[in-house]
């Protein structure tokens, strides 16, 4: 593998885990 190949991976990665944070933060908001 490339590294540049592993940093896309990674950057998919924090992406949607902070996809899923942020909805976690929405929900806790407007509950």
């Amino acid at each position: 593998m490339h590294t540049s190949t592993i940093l896309k991976f990674v950057e998919k990665s924090i992406d949607i885990i902070g996809f899923l944070d942020n909805r976690k933060m929405y929900k806790i908001y407007f509950s």
